[in-house]
């Protein structure tokens, strides 16, 4: 009986497996599927690529190694704008083609592929707050903005407003750090030292924010910024001397000595190959 039972069993088992056999070959793909990757540049991409990887070799290598270059992301991606753009104008490989684009790249074009990173920067001091301390007229009862243009800009001498002269301290230590408010020429350009400028400049189209401050084009590096040298280059000096501060710290000394062992340990595993 229980030979019988195996016997079913297995008859069964390759009944099944028939059907089934059957079944597949006769019921058609009802949703055919093809997966096709494709890797590139549009023409127009690529005529930026070889254009500038002779007139600015540094920008094109730079970019290579960071990670823009390894997702394909191009300088077309980033610095293509609207004809109608107040930040619209045309560099000599465009010329006479329907093509614009900005040297400016602000946090709006960021936020097309980082919208969190971009929506949390809007959140920060590092946004409109950081460029109203140097603008706004009523902040600090306006002492901020006297400090710039009246006593280091020798307002106080009779030293005309918003003069060269004037406006020099303020551009040279201030706006390199907390923004600007960009002014362009006729072709749309930036004029005036207004631009590049720092991390809450305000661009003619309205949007707030560069990014590369902190992330350093053309490389863009995550790992940079997140080093307290990044920080460094704008949190310095008798005014705010948080970088001081940090390395004489006890978490400051912590990360000298492990970056000092880190570059220890490399060069051992240099010298050992």
């Amino acid at each position: 009986m229980k030979q019988l039972y195996v016997k079913v069993g297995l008859l069964s088992a390759a009944m099944l497996l028939v059907w089934t056999g059957m079944a597949c070959a006769e019921t058609p793909n009802l949703a055919p599927r093809k997966i096709e990757i494709k890797r590139g540049y549009t023409p127009e991409a690529a005529k930026c690529i070889e254009c500038h990887a002779e007139k600015t070799p540094g920008i094109i290598e730079d970019w290579k190694l960071g990670k823009m270059g390894h997702a394909g992301v191009s300088c077309y991606d980033c610095h293509i704008v609207e004809k109608d753009s107040p930040m619209a104008s045309q560099c000599s490989g465009l010329k006479g083609t329907k093509l614009f684009i900005s040297p400016m790249v602000s946090s709006k074009t960021c936020e097309r592929c980082h919208p969190t990173e971009v929506a949390e920067f809007h959140k920060s001091a590092h946004s409109d707050l950081s460029r109203m301390a140097i603008y706004d007229k009523k902040k600090a009862g306006g002492k901020l903005v006297a400090l710039q243009l009246q006593h280091e800009g020798a307002g106080f001498l009779g030293v005309e407003t918003d003069s060269a002269i004037n406006e020099a301290s303020r551009k040279s230590g201030c706006t390199f750090c907390h923004g600007s408010e960009v002014e362009v020429g006729p072709d749309n350009k930036p004029i005036n030292s207004s631009w590049p400028a720092g991390v809450g400049t305000l661009y003619p189209d309205g949007s707030v924010g560069t990014c590369t401050v902190c992330h350093t084009r053309h490389q863009f590096s995550v790992a940079e910024a997140r080093k307290p040298e990044a920080c460094a280059s704008c949190h310095l000096g008798p005014d705010h001397p948080d970088i001081e501060i940090y390395l004489e710290s006890k978490h400051g000394q912590r990360y000298l000595n492990q970056l000092s062992l880190y570059k220890s340990y490399r060069q051992r595993s240099r010298n050992a190959r």
